[in-house]
């Protein structure tokens, strides 16, 4: 892989939030609607100001983005190959909830529901 080309993951930086929130808006409102987009930018803008939110677990790839095939390319999966389900999975369905291993093993034993979306 060149260096052009490599993906990079880290931990979202505060000054970076609103353009991380026009890129969800825009990802869902392409494909969903305006209002499923301005649905997932609140969802994600309240998620961050919880108590139980972990900014080391908010992360954003760098040359990535858009949909359950795109992300499947660079080794996302469907949570539920591992037993991770959202809370809302009759509404929106699995494939939008993706996991990427990071470390072989990780997830041995995780199983479980989760209310965030993570797409």
């Amino acid at each position: 892989m060149s260096e052009k080309s490599k993906i990079i993951i880290r931990p979202e930086i505060p000054n970076e939030y609103e353009i991380v929130n026009q890129v969800i808006y825009k990802a869902f409102a392409e494909q969903h609607g305006m209002e499923i987009g301005k649905f997932m930018m609140e969802h994600f803008v309240e998620e961050r100001q919880k108590e139980t939110f972990i900014p080391d677990l908010s992360l954003v790839a760098v040359f990535l983005g858009g949909n359950s095939k795109l992300y499947s390319r660079y080794g996302f999966e469907s949570s539920c190959k591992y037993g991770i389900y959202h809370k809302d999975r009759e509404k929106w369905g699995d494939e939008g909830y993706m996991v990427c291993v990071l470390r072989d093993g990780a997830l041995n034993g995780v199983t479980g529901t989760t209310s965030y979306y993570g797409g």
